[in-house]
């Protein structure tokens, strides 16, 4: 079964840059690009009896429909096939892990938005609820990024938890060519075990030598958060990778790094993999 890569839209500008790039990776590795869009349940009045309900999601189905082919076009040049274009009314979750075991779906694509109250509330009711429950990767892009001629993968680890590489193994096979570079990033606590530590990230480095270039960066000092994100922010074609359910997700990395720079700030394109 042929590949694809599913794009969360909801026409914002930020949906719109997340197509993008899953059409540029698309024509990297032969995927086909499915669009999904959630159909508000406001749009559908809640005391209407079931006709009527079910004409008015019909016209809402329609018109979201043709404006879904539209924007695609306008996006990346070319025509949508129908089959392709996906509206949901159910759960989303349900619906993206349906359409990922129906499509093959290696990577699920979905605009970072920043700061802001109503963008907090979007990246809380939608990114990070798809990560507690996602069984595809996750591919989180920010509004302003360049087009990526490469990819450079930034991999947060850490020595207390095993890493799970089958996912990893798997991206760096689907893009083959185009990634330039591993690097493996773990972050040095007070109360970490500096050589152990190293040891993990030179056990990892020689497990991945042989699928593409690889190095590791260790992170330690006052502020080892900041210098992540200010080391990410200067790599070229740079995208950081992390497995949710680490300690490099779930412990400071993920609340102070992950949520309240990356995620709100959104400024550096993310791929989390599941568990």
């Amino acid at each position: 079964m042929p590949h694809s890569y599913l794009v969360l839209y909801d026409f914002s500008s930020y949906a719109r840059q997340a197509l993008r790039v899953a059409h540029q990776w698309s024509l990297w590795t032969g995927a086909d690009v499915h669009l999904l869009h959630n159909l508000e349940a406001a749009y559908i009045p809640a005391m209407a009896d079931r006709e009527v309900r079910q004409q008015v999601e019909a016209g809402s189905r329609s018109e979201a429909f043709d404006k879904l082919q539209r924007s695609y076009e306008e996006v990346t040049g070319k025509p949508v096939r129908p089959e392709r274009v996906h509206i949901s009314v159910a759960s989303l979750t349900f619906t993206i892990n349906k359409l990922v075991r129906e499509h093959n779906t290696q990577l699920l694509f979905a605009g970072l938005k920043g700061n802001g109250v109503l963008k907090r509330i979007f990246i809380g009711s939608t990114i990070l609820k798809l990560l507690e429950h996602a069984i595809t990767p996750v591919v989180a892009i920010p509004k302003k990024i360049h087009e990526f001629k490469h990819l450079t993968l930034h991999v947060a680890v850490s020595y207390h938890y095993a890493f799970n590489s089958t996912h990893l193994r798997q991206i760096l096979q689907l893009m083959g060519q185009k990634i330039k570079a591993l690097v493996f990033i773990s972050v040095l606590t007070k109360d970490d075990d500096r050589q152990r530590a190293i040891s993990h990230l030179a056990k990892l480095e020689d497990s991945f030598s042989e699928q593409a270039p690889v190095s590791s960066r260790l992170f330690e000092g006052n502020a080892p958060f900041a210098l992540v994100k200010a080391y990410m922010k200067e790599q070229e074609d740079g995208v950081l990778l992390a497995q949710r359910g680490s300690r490099a997700l779930s412990d400071r990395l993920f609340r102070e790094f992950f949520i309240n720079e990356l995620v709100h700030d959104a400024s550096i394109p993310i791929i989390i993999l599941p568990e």
